[in-house]
């Protein structure tokens, strides 16, 4: 493992994890003066070092880096062991599309330098090491090098009582109790499989609960916040909620230090899920035809009991081991995405058709299964393929249909008769008509605004017009969007026309128009509503009193808040996002933050978020014939120390 002590964010960040709240350290190795470098290691704990670098030359650029002796001492000799460096320094560079001359510009130091170093492994030896290396990328010393190891992780002598209750089909409540009242600890569950899969030893609670501290440092969290979310202290109970049916489980604990390292012996206890109760619905499938873009036909259920029904390309599924997998992993994307409601009937019939927005020659499956909070049939799987797509663009129709048109806003759905790629945008008729005096025809005012845009998509993106296209730019197939931020009272249309997937360019100078459309006048009203938020209460609190409504909010802040409207009010959306809205928000970027997630005549609510940052809790309130009012921003921070007892919190529930 090779470790930059500087313009290294990558390396450093994935080890980051372990730095804080080390050991006392320990004794340190002497200086080394060599004609080239004096290097010092000092304040070594388990997990980190301070070192301090000084060349002879105060002008000459050098490398400075620490690296696991093990990793360096698999060379040859030293020299090999620069080659190999200034290999890893070409790749980084052309990672960062840089000459190797620029970046080793920022990643080279010159005179004394000294630094705090993070992110080491307990009980494992390196090397600090320097080197005389030119701009050019010449070396002009050879390596300078000093060994110290970082002490072990020092094991805590802890026992757990584990008890698993409340077992259900996808649940089980597990509580943990240490014979040490301040014991930090960590528990979990794993299913026999997962086990197996993180080494099927002592060892497998360790490596995942250093995956686990890579993953949310990756994610921006601080390793002290991944402590406290993560860890316990004494006793705790969850309620773990994403199991699997008929399945075999082991809940564990083991002890852990500050930096989450895992210094005990694991406690485990075994359990298996419940089984789901079978349904006997079967599923009727009836495909008549596939189109490049849709499939034609029925799925039809034997009884009422709840199903599920998608789409998905066959390319997908081929990496999954069994029919379980497929199911639970469908079931738990549609959930993560808010689209499970989507995909779920109850004794209806489904119009494939009108579920199936696909791609051009392309292999699908239909996929089909009872569900209720597990599987409750067998995975039933019929596979198509979609019509290759192309075709002569001057056979080409699109159909539009434009709908829920507002003072600032319309969708429209598009049909094509072809599989042909295409582009779409939205043109306000005053630049039609601005274009059409410029050009002299309809087909050429429309394409200039077309071809405007998507070299603008592509200036945007910093890339060719065909990988904007390629990318993200083209449509294939039936679309419906909505476009925003659009003026009121003002005429627009939508303009098309197909494009060549081979030069980035408009294939056929014969655009296509939808009807003219006029976005609505804004009426304004009084309808309004106020947010009133007059405590909050700390999640780790909460937590501590009751971890089985509270176990997700440790490290958080529980914020209750009032949705009160006037007498205007007739209904009203509310939302809250993390930043400041005050300052700088409009009444199109409220809306838009409305349109993207809403809760629809709320009264009340609880806001979990995070300390010391800003949270904006937006809304906008219209009367009851549909005139909307100003729209509502209530900026609120919560601060450490600010909280109320938690008791009180839920004492109210």
């Amino acid at each position: 493992m090779r470790i930059g002590i500087a313009a290294l964010a990558f390396v450093l960040s994935m080890l980051s994890f372990i730095g804080c709240n080390e050991p006392d350290p320990v004794v340190q190795p002497d200086p080394v003066p060599t004609e080239d470098f004096i290097l010092e290691v000092s304040e070594v704990t388990s997990v980190s070092c301070h070192f301090s670098v000084t060349p002879a030359d105060k002008d000459m650029t050098y490398v400075v880096m620490l690296v696991e002796k093990a990793d360096f001492d698999g060379f040859e000799n030293e020299y090999e062991y620069q080659d190999n460096d200034l290999d890893w320094f070409n790749n980084k560079a052309m990672e960062e599309g840089k000459t190797l001359e620029d970046w080793l510009e920022d990643f080279l130091h010159k005179g004394s330098f000294e630094s705090d170093e993070k992110g080491l492994m307990p009980g494992t030896s390196y090397y600090l090491y320097a080197y005389g290396l030119s701009p050019e990328a010449y070396f002009t010393t050879g390596v300078t090098k000093i060994e110290f190891t970082t002490p072990e992780i020092q094991e805590q002598d802890v026992a757990f009582s584990i008890e698993v209750t409340d077992v259900g089909l996808t649940s089980a409540k597990v509580s943990v109790a240490a014979d040490q009242k301040n014991t930090l600890f960590f528990m979990n569950v794993f299913s026999m499989e997962q086990y197996q899969e993180w080494g099927g030893d002592e060892t497998a609670f360790s490596a995942h609960a250093a995956a686990l501290v890579d993953y949310y440092i990756m994610m921006g969290q601080s390793l002290e916040a991944i402590v406290t979310n993560l860890g316990s202290v004494g006793k705790a109970e969850l309620i773990f909620d994403d199991l699997t049916a008929d399945t075999e489980y082991m809940a564990y604990a083991v002890g852990i230090d500050e930096n989450f390292f895992v210094n005990s012996k694991a406690e485990i206890i075994y359990f298996k899920t419940s089984k789901a109760e079978q349904s006997s619905n079967t599923f009727t499938v009836d495909i008549k035809e596939t189109t490049f873009c849709s499939v034609i036909g029925t799925v039809t259920p034997s009884n009422d009991d709840p199903y599920v029904c998608c789409i998905q390309p066959k390319s997908q599924l081929e990496n999954y081991s069994s029919d379980i997998d497929i199911m639970y992993e469908l079931v738990s994307t549609y959930k993560h995405w808010d689209a499970f409601g989507e995909v779920t009937y109850a004794g209806e019939t489904v119009d494939l058709e009108q579920i199936s927005s696909l791609s051009a020659d392309t292999e699908y499956v239909l996929l089909c299964f009872g569900w209720n909070d597990a599987p409750t049939t067998p995975l039933t799987k019929v596979e198509f393929k979609t019509m290759p797509g192309g075709g002569n663009p001057r056979a080409q129709e699109l159909s539009f249909t434009i709908f829920d048109v507002q003072h600032n806003k319309f969708t429209v759905s598009i049909s094509p008769k072809l599989g042909l790629h295409y582009f779409y945008d939205c043109m306000p008729v005053a630049t039609y008509e601005e274009y059409l005096a410029s050009e002299g025809s309809e087909d050429e005012a429309v394409c200039r605004f077309l071809d405007e845009r998507i070299d603008y998509g592509a200036d945007f993106f910093s890339c060719t017009r065909l990988e904007y296209l390629e990318d993200m730019g083209a449509a294939i197939g039936k679309q419906k969007w909505t476009f925003t931020s659009l003026e009121e009272d003002t005429e627009y249309m939508v303009v098309a026309a197909t494009v060549d997937m081979n030069t980035g360019k408009i294939a056929l100078r014969k655009p296509f128009m939808s009807e003219v459309v006029r976005t609505g006048i804004l009426v304004e009203s009084d309808a309004s509503i106020e947010f009133i938020i007059d405590k909050y209460y700390d999640g780790t609190e909460l937590a501590a009193l009751d971890p089985q409504q509270f176990s997700k909010c440790k490290g958080m802040v529980m914020v209750p808040y009032t949705i009160v409207p006037n007498a205007t009010a007739a209904h009203w959306r509310t939302s809250f996002t993390y930043g400041e809205f005050l300052s700088w928000a409009e009444r199109d970027d409220v809306l838009f933050e409305l349109d993207y997630k809403c809760d629809n005549d709320k009264t009340n609510g609880y806001a979990v978020v995070h300390y010391d940052q800003i949270v904006s809790f937006l809304g906008i309130a219209e009367d009851a014939e549909g005139h909307t009012g100003p729209f509502v921003i209530h900026e609120f921070k919560a601060v450490k120390g600010g909280a109320s007892p938690a008791q009180e919190f839920i004492d109210s529930l």
